[in-house]
């Protein structure tokens, strides 16, 4: 796509926004922090490559119907409601109500994005797991912010536990009787395995686990941002029960791939040129096998941003 014509988009997209937002409250200057650091993270995971079946700068790995420009779009879309998310956050830091009743307001403002992402790109799914993942994180960092805490990653994994709380029963009960089940449910009726309601009511732990010392032990070795990122993306495939991979191929494929990353990690991953090169070749084979582990790439960015935020204290 021209990029005349992508600015022009994102000029109609912005006006757009303007309209949709109208119904939410204003939002502070903190929020609108959060929403920066929201989107500085989301567009680090989507800049960093080579990554494999997922898109990036140089190709759209294993999609079709997807390219950096849709996620480009599609980000300029989504951002906006990040502020209003972490907003929501402050206002429940002042609140004597239960964190766990942030979390309908934010799939509420969620749906919006949601809404406004599909008219974006013409119904296609770019970040709805982002939407999820991120705007739980901007409640978290609202909250945390508004109750004058410092923001670690053992902070934002507590808030968001207890924004999430009992997310699986509430959520992913009584599936039998229901018609028209989300791929997430299919997957949790089949598998038992609970994807991002599940990686939410626990705080993340594959960002506390693998993602952030991942991340910091790479850049700590002097490797680059993006290789850095890389390296945590390896480490949390090698982990993650990774739904969106699951949800196009099957548990064979999955375990394999975990199996392959695990073993790349620990044979140094990408803080070694030797590590780099096997990643490339994965990547490649990933592509042309349509591997997908999108759920893995989104839990990238939310390591990206509790890296980002790691420090912070509210005024």
């Amino acid at each position: 796509m021209p990029a005349k014509s992508i600015i022009n988009k994102m000029i109609t997209y912005c006006e757009k926004t303007k309209k949709r937002l109208r119904n939410f409250v204003p939002v502070t200057s903190s929020a609108f922090y959060v929403s920066e650091m929201a989107m500085r993270s989301i567009l680090l995971e989507l800049a960093a490559t080579p990554k494999p079946g997922l898109v990036d700068r140089i190709n759209n790995g294993s999609h079709s119907d997807m390219s950096y420009e849709t996620f480009i779009l599609s980000t300029s879309a989504i951002i906006p409601y990040f502020s209003y998310m972490a907003q929501a956050g402050i206002e429940y830091g002042t609140s004597s109500a239960p964190l766990c009743n942030l979390l309908p307001v934010i799939r509420t403002i969620g749906l919006a994005a949601e809404n406004h992402m599909f008219s974006v790109t013409g119904g296609i799914n770019t970040q709805k797991g982002i939407i999820f993942l991120i705007g739980l994180t901007c409640g978290a960092c609202g909250y945390l912010l508004s109750a004058k805490e410092k923001i670690t990653p053992g902070n934002l994994s507590a808030v968001i536990s207890e924004i999430s709380k009992d997310i699986i029963q509430s959520e992913l009960s009584d599936l039998e009787s229901k018609r028209n089940l989300t791929s997430g449910e299919k997957i949790f009726l089949q598998y038992k395995m609970s994807g991002v309601r599940g990686e939410a009511q626990e705080g993340f732990p594959s960002v506390i686990n693998y993602g952030l010392p991942a991340l910091k032990s790479a850049l700590d070795s002097g490797l680059d941002l993006n290789n850095a990122s890389l390296h945590a993306l390896c480490n949390i495939m090698a982990h993650l029960d990774d739904t969106a991979l699951l949800h196009r191929h099957n548990l064979a494929t999955l375990r394999t791939v975990q199996c392959e990353m695990d073993e790349l990690y620990q044979q140094g991953g990408l803080t070694t040129d030797e590590g780099r090169e096997k990643w490339k070749r994965l990547e490649q084979r990933y592509n042309k096998k349509k591997i997908n582990p999108g759920g893995s790439a989104d839990l990238m960015a939310v390591t990206l941003m509790f890296y980002s935020l790691t420090g912070i204290r509210g005024d």
